[in-house]
Parts: C-alpha cells; sequence; structure tokens
C-alpha cells in the first residue's frame, strides 16, 4: 500500500519493492490517491500490478480494494500474503535471512515487529489496547488466507476516517481478533528482546544488530526530544544501517520530503569540524566563487546577476559589517563565522566535493548572547511560512530552530538553489514579494531563514561548519545551560519538557515579579511602595509585641 499527497515514488519504495522480488511471485500495489507520470512508469518497472483508488479508507481501504481486484479465490492459492506499507525503510542488505529464518515458524500469520498490551488504551483512552504486530508488515500463511474468517473479517470491517482510526479499528485489534479465532501468530523481532513498549521506535539499533531488515521512516521525523528520551538518536540509526548495507542515497530519499530541516542535518550527522587554523585557499580553484556582495539574493533575484559565476559553489561573506559600532558579543560571533566559512574554502569545498547530497553550509547556529535556538524566526514568524507557500518550499518547516547563516556568511551549492529564480518569478518576482513581505531587506533576511529548507525541497541537507575547539566550548555550555534548566524540574528522563516546574527559594515570587516588572512597569513600583510600607509596619508591630513581652 502506498500513499503520497503530491503522488510521488521515491527510491525508497522501489528498493524495498526490488528487495522482495527474489522472494515473491507477484508484488501488487495498490495506491491511495493518484500517482504522476514518471512515479507510474517507475513501480510499473518493478510491481506485476498497479492500482490507482480514490483515497478512501486508509490501509483498511486500499487492502479491501486490492482484495477485490485479485480475488480471494486467486489469493487463496498462495503460501503466503505479505501486507506491507511504505512507511519503513528496507531492505538493509537483504529479506532472505528473515524470510527463512520465518519459514520455520509454525504459525498462521507473523508480522515484523509488535507492540505489548497497555492499558488504557493510549489513543481511545479507555479500555485496554491489545497486544498486537504492528501493522506496516503482516504476513497471511495459507490456512488462515483460505479461510472464511479472513474473508468475513474484511467484509465487516468498517473504513477508517483517520491515522488514529486505522491503528484503533485495524492496527491494534487485527492480531487479537484471529488469535480469539484460533490462529497462532508471532513476532520476528518481539518487544520482549528489547524491554520496550514499541520497539520499532525505541530499540531500533538494536533490531537492525539483530538483523531486523528494516528501520521505520518516522524516526527521522518524529518529535527528536521524544526519542532522545528513549535514548535514541536518528543519527545513530542512519549510521548504523548505512554500514550494514543500506544506501545512504536511498535513505536521503526516503527522508527528506517529511523531515525538517534541521532534523534532516541531525540524523545525517551534519556537521563540518574544520581545522582551527584557515587552510589553503589554493585548492578551491574554479570550483568555488566568493561573493561579497551585501544585497546578495536581491542582486541574483532581482536584478539577475550571474552570481555562481559558472562555479559549482558559492561563499558568501555575508552582510556589511562595522566591527568598531556594535556590541562585542555580536563582534565575536561574527569572527567565528567567518573564521569556519570564509576563510575555510578548502575545507567547505572539500565538503561539497565529498558529500553530493550537501547543498548548504552555515556555521554553527549559536546560543551564547541568542535566543536563535528558541526563537530563531524572530520577528519574522508569520511572513516565513507564507513565503515557503508562495515559493513552493516543501514542509514542514522547522517549528523552532532553523539552521540559518550569521548575517549571511553561508556558502551554497549550486545544484541545491538552481530552482530558485524560476520560483521567485512563479511567485510574482522579486518586487511583488518584497512588497507583501515588508521590504527588500525583510525579503533578503526571510531567504537567509528559507535556505535550508530550500535545499531540503531540492534534496539536499545542511551542515553547520565549526572547530573542534569551538563544538567543544558550544557544548560545556549547553551542559551547564540544560543542567540549571533541568534543575528547576521534577525528576525523570523527560525533564524540563514534561515535568512540573519547582517553584521552592522563591522562584515562582521572583519569576511573577519580574513579569509585572517588564509589563507593567508603574504598578510594580506602586506594589513595591506598597511592599515595603507593609514590611516596616509588620516591623514595627513586631518590636512593640517584644516590648510588652518584656
Amino acid at each position: 500500500m502506498h500513499y503520497d499527497p503530491e503522488g510521488y515514488v521515491d527510491n525508497a519504495v522501489l528498493h524495498t519493492l526490488r528487495g522482495f522480488r527474489p522472494h515473491v511471485e507477484k508484488i501488487f500495489v495498490v495506491v491511495n490517491g493518484f500517482l504522476d507520470a514518471q512515479s507510474r512508469q517507475r513501480l510499473d518497472g518493478v510491481a506485476d500490478e498497479v492500482m490507482e483508488r480514490e483515497n478512501i479508507g486508509f490501509d483498511i481501504g486500499a487492502y479491501r480494494a486490492a482484495f477485490g481486484r485479485i480475488g480471494y479465490g486467486e489469493l487463496a492459492k498462495y503460501d503466503e500474503l505479505l501486507l506491507v506499507n511504505y512507511t519503513f525503510l528496507g531492505p538493509v542488505g537483504s529479506f532472505a535471512s528473515l524470510f527463512e529464518r520465518m519459514d520455520a515458524v509454525p504459525v498462521d500469520f507473523w508480522g515484523m515487529t509488535d507492540h505489548i498490551a497497555m492499558t488504557p488504551h493510549p489513543i481511545a483512552g479507555v479500555g485496554t489496547m491489545p497486544q498486537h504486530l504492528q501493522s506496516y508488515w503482516i504476513a497471511i500463511r495459507q490456512r488462515m488466507l483460505a479461510s472464511a474468517d479472513f474473508r468475513e473479517y474484511w467484509s465487516g470491517l468498517k473504513n477508517a476516517h483517520s491515522y488514529n482510526d486505522v491503528i484503533i479499528k485495524f492496527e491494534t485489534q487485527f492480531t487479537k481478533h484471529f488469535a480469539d479465532l484460533g490462529y497462532t501468530w508471532k513476532s520476528a523481532y518481539g518487544h520482549e528482546r528489547y524491554g520496550t513498549l514499541n520497539a520499532s521506535m525505541e530499540a531500533p539499533l538494536a533490531q537492525l544488530d539483530d538483523g531486523c531488515p528494516i528501520f521505520k521512516r518516522r524516526i527521522f521525523f518524529h518529535d527528536a526530544v521524544d526519542r532522545d528520551h528513549a535514548g535514541l538518536a536518528a543519527a545513530e540509526v542512519a549510521k548504523r544501517a548505512i554500514e550494514l548495507g543500506y544506501p545512504r542515497d536511498v535513505l536521503i530519499d526516503g527522508i527528506y520530503r517529511r523531515t525538517p530541516s534541521r532534523q534532516l542535518s541531525a540524523a545525517l550527522d551534519g556537521y563540518l569540524v574544520l581545522p582551527e587554523q584557515a587552510g589553503d585557499s589554493a585548492n578551491v580553484g574554479s570550483k568555488a566563487v566568493v561573493n561579497d556582495d551585501e544585497h546578495f539574493w536581491q542582486s541574483w533575484l532581482r536584478d539577475g546577476q550571474n552570481v555562481f559565476e559558472g562555479a559549482s559553489y558559492l561563499i558568501r561573506t555575508g552582510n556589511e559589517f562595522d566591527a568598531a559600532s556594535v556590541h562585542a558579543a555580536l563582534r565575536a560571533a561574527h569572527s567565528r563565522a567567518f573564521g569556519v566559512i570564509v576563510r575555510q574554502p578548502a575545507g567547505i569545498v572539500n565538503a561539497f566535493d565529498q558529500d553530493d547530497r550537501l547543498g548548504f553550509v552555515v556555521p554553527l547556529v549559536e546560543h551564547r548572547s541568542t535566543d536563535a535556538l528558541g526563537k530563531g524566526y524572530a520577528q519574522y514568524g508569520p511572513q516565513v511560512h507564507a513565503l515557503a507557500d508562495l515559493l513552493g518550499v516543501r514542509p514542514p518547516l522547522e517549528p523552532d530552530a532553523p539552521l540559518t547563516p550569521v548575517l549571511g556568511i553561508s556558502a551554497l551549492r549550486s545544484d541545491a538553489f538552481a530552482s530558485l529564480p524560476q520560483q521567485v518569478a512563479a511567485a510574482g518576482g522579486w518586487d511583488s514579494l518584497a512588497s507583501s513581505m515588508g521590504g527588500d531587506k525583510a525579503l533578503s533576511d526571510l531567504l537567509d531563514l528559507l535556505a535550508a529548507d530550500i535545499a531540503r525541497s531540492n534534496g539536499f541537507y545542511t551542515a553547520q561548519a565549526t572547530t573542534a575547539f569551538q563544538l567543544r566550548v558550544s557544548h560545556s555550555m549547553l551542559e551547564q545551560k540544560f543542567s540549571r534548566l533541568s534543575s528547576r524540574f521534577g525528576p525523570g528522563p523527560q525533564t524540563p519538557f514534561k515535568g512540573e516546574l519547582r517553584t521552592g527559594n522563591g522562584e515562582a515570587r521572583a519569576a511573577i515579579a519580574r513579569a509585572i516588572k517588564r509589563l507593567a512597569p508603574k504598578t510594580a513600583a506602586r506594589m513595591g511602595a506598597a511592599e515595603r510600607k507593609a514590611k516596616s509596619t509588620v516591623k514595627r508591630l513586631a518590636q512593640a509585641f517584644r516590648r510588652m513581652v518584656k
């Protein structure tokens, strides 16, 4: 079963289907929605039959429609039916050992992974969610496949109307329904081996080490902090899968369209650690051009200048910067950014040369003397989404902290931005966009904020450049900040993201006082005077009371 809102079939889907080919007699792809012409051709090249249908009923509707097309009588002739969808990546290596191992297990149906029982039901909110095979992969053997029970189940199953509906009606009930009828089942990589609720999302590294030939796409675009609570980093999963033979380009093709730019960069270990001293720029040759135009975006996209000058890469020296008139913290940040991008052209070019999916390089995004990591869109929050829509930049955008240049300092691969002039023209041209976004400077700032996602929309990722020393400095300060933040919350691995704020030692009072001073300074002054008067009165009364006692 396949679904894509744009009718697109990525290379990861094709890789999976090619992986099945040596082990199956027939590949039938049922598509919810539609396919673009190229994707239809690509699928026709690897599948025996492709069925496009109206996008109704999610997985339930898709499988039932496919059974209707094939016929239950025809299905009953097969030894085994595999119901799989597009939500996983694989095979890592081959499916051969999996099928060989499971062929020896005498059950009526089996799955790749399972989820333990939970009370209350985590989605319905009441009752118990039974232990179940996860529905992205269910294999049904001939005894069950040829039974009236199987036909009656599908004819009586109501269509799903949402993702949660699929889980409640189909995924969490399928296993129990047939187990209650006496059919036996098994999970190839059962939860009991991993000690987790959901091993496919919480223990993918252990599963890969155990020979599991698939891993879930959701690992790369799910809430990264939530995955961190399970001790999991997407970059580790990607690295292990690639080491075990999964093609890196196929991995990127399978995740970039749904993964925000910062998460994509993190998953691909997007850090360039450059030498402390500037390298030899003589090796750059004609591969890169250095651009010192403060109005870079405007010169290129409005005035039509050939900013790349035929080179593959461009290094921006950034916006005009008068060191004598700015705060020392900004001056230091500019110096660090300039040092790792502009003064390290050989290192940047070498990184581009070695990785043809690297499209954009920015200096390490600062958290010193700035709130960029928490409020990276600053005052441009509403406009950035509007401009992304106008330019056709692929969602989702990073919610909090985009990977963005420091004062324009960055490096671009020409191929990653080749379509941008046409995108701007299609959106009405520079002047029209500038007028709607707040002027030329605002539009330039917005393009800096969107640059990583522009590259991502074209299949490229962004890396942050730094030196080993600056990376250590940054990390040590993050440690201290996080320690201070966590100390204000209760215990547990999810703090300070979900824990209760501790309010001892006058912290709540101090926080309220600061808020009043900021929002209503006159009221704060009156309250301060009243507080001092009250304290003075209490002090006098206490003194009088002590004299009376004496």
